[in-house]
């Protein structure tokens, strides 16, 4: 058994669930999604890779692409799927279920992520904003980039019914998120909410 197979909870399907066919898999449109900063040190990074992971969780490939800026990783803690894209991929490499790359690939292996980068290619697009932005200024630059949903790091009564979500502060959860992993506990169900809503736009 390796370090991966002890950390990661195996997936148990429903007696009545079915192994998705390839057919299925060819059909499958994977959603894009594109997170972007209203200010640097907002969270974004943390953010898509958790997305990310969700979406891979969910995903028949059980990987998932970010694009961004990534620092060298190592791949012992990564699962063989998010490994098998990165080797078919140029200048990647695997995190997590994630697939790390600085360019946008072709295709739909698998549901993409871009950290930081807007794109009219994405079916949703996110702006996250620190707490202590003002809601105004967030509304502007949602505008300016599209974004369909605007998302609050932390909480704040200014932003009551002018944000889609609050993300609970979670260190575990953010670490988490930040190695490939889909976060735990209240921070993993608001991340869940974006996912739902990444599939829903795809």
């Amino acid at each position: 058994m390796s370090l991966v197979d002890w950390l990661i909870e195996p997936p148990i399907l429903d007696r009545g669930a079915t192994v998705p066919t390839k057919q299925d898999v060819l059909e499958k449109t994977r959603p894009i999604v594109a997170v972007i900063g209203l200010a640097p040190g907002a969270g974004t990074t943390t953010l898509a890779r958790g997305i990310a992971a969700t979406l891979a969780r969910r995903d028949p490939s059980g990987a998932a692409i970010v694009t961004g800026r990534h620092e060298p990783t190592s791949p012992l803690l990564s699962l063989p799927s998010a490994a098998r894209l990165a080797a078919r991929m140029e200048s990647a490499q695997p995190l997590g279920r994630l697939c790390l790359t600085s360019s946008v690939p072709e295709g739909s292996e698998a549901p993409l992520v871009l950290d930081g980068a807007p794109t009219p290619a994405a079916h949703l697009t996110i702006l996250l904003a620190p707490a202590d932005a003002e809601p105004a200024l967030a509304e502007l630059a949602a505008r300016t980039h599209n974004a369909q949903l605007t998302v609050v790091n932390g909480s704040d009564e200014r932003w009551h019914k002018r944000a889609f979500l609050s993300l609970p502060q979670s260190r575990l959860g953010a670490r988490l998120a930040q190695a490939g992993w889909e976060p735990p506990g209240a921070l993993g169900k608001a991340i869940a909410r974006l996912a739902d809503s990444a599939e829903e736009a795809a």
